[in-house]
């Protein structure tokens, strides 16, 4: 019991400590930030979600005693809390009220003994940042067009700063450069779907490599799914189609719908790739192909919404269950 304790007591000052990193302002506070999820959610897929929830209380009061109660509160709403939700998920075995969240796997996935599948996983993730966003700018300000104000003030202060340049003068780049009075109100605006974006792909990353390392120590207490199966269940279709028309509207309503159509873009991405790990199964050029796709995203962007629309064909089409690679595997 004590050994329980100190584990999800030592976890949570683990994590606290890697969002901290951040502070730092290097390239390696900022992917150890992104790695600030993991000890919790590897307490939880180890041993069990109250060890998570442990460790999760240990760095909220680590980092409201460090730093601030705000700094505190915002770390258990992006990471304490979701992580120890998601461990607790992922070992749960999904009852049949449930089981929207499990359907519509491909053929050829194997057994899942009941657990949640990943695109499970992944909707829930993305309708947790999405409630999270939208309940933490309300709290912030109740009106959005006063709170994206605040917003583009703040930016523009930060730019001032950044630059040397007077509170009178022009915003622009130094020695007359380019004019950048545009981009505080530009942050303002894709500001909160670009914060559930983060949220959401750290806790992504994370749920995977914890997933790995709970694996490879002979502590996970679940099936290892076939990521290259990974399906997003009927629901999330329609759910993207309120999220589209939810951006029609204004106020927080419209934000709801870009936070959401945002988040859902990306879990649509992911089960393009996943589609693609699965066709390519067999092919000669399969290594060059995987490697061409990922850095293309990953170092132009905007592939990924190609990437997306073929994750929507596959989710219409189900194309791992048409086209069947040679071995018998999709």
């Amino acid at each position: 019991m004590l050994f329980i304790v100190a584990l999800g007591i030592g976890a949570g000052l683990v994590s606290a400590l890697l969002l901290g990193t951040i502070a730092a302002g290097t390239m390696v506070g900022l992917l150890l930030f992104w790695l600030a999820p993991l000890p919790i959610i590897l307490a939880g897929l180890g041993w069990h979600w109250l060890v998570a929830a442990l460790a999760a209380l240990s760095a909220g009061i680590a980092l409201s005693e460090a730093l601030s109660p705000k700094v505190a509160l915002a770390y258990m709403a992006m990471i304490g809390i979701p992580s120890t939700l998601l461990s607790g998920l992922a070992l749960r075995r999904i009852a049949p009220a449930g089981a929207m969240l499990n359907d519509n796997a491909p053929a050829g996935s194997p057994p899942d003994d009941g657990f949640m599948r990943p695109g499970g996983l992944l909707l829930s993730i993305c309708l947790y940042a999405t409630v999270a966003v939208l309940v933490g700018a309300m709290l912030i300000d109740p009106n959005l067009a006063s709170l994206q104000e605040r917003l583009a003030r703040s930016t523009e202060m930060l730019l001032r700063l950044q630059f040397g340049l007077a509170a009178d003068a022009p915003l622009r780049m130094p020695n007359g450069g380019q004019d950048l009075s545009e981009l505080p109100h530009l942050y303002a605006l894709l500001a909160p779907s670009f914060g559930a974006a983060t949220i959401t792909l750290t806790l992504i990353v994370s749920l995977w490599l914890g997933g790995l390392i709970a694996r490879v120590s002979g502590k996970l207490a679940r099936p290892w799914p076939r990521l290259d199966q990974t399906r997003l269940p009927t629901g999330s279709i329609v759910l993207l189609a309120l999220g589209l028309g939810l951006t029609q509207m204004d106020g927080y309503a419209g934000l709801t719908g870009s936070v959401l159509t945002t988040l859902l873009l990306i879990a649509f991405a992911l089960q393009g790739f996943s589609t693609i790990h699965a066709l390519s199964r067999g092919l000669t050029f399969r290594g060059p192909l995987l490697l061409a796709i990922w850095l293309s995203v990953m170092l132009i962007g905007l592939p990924v919404l190609l990437i997306a629309g073929f994750g929507l064909f596959d989710h219409f089409f189900d194309l791992r269950r048409r086209f069947p690679r040679p071995d018998g595997k999709t």
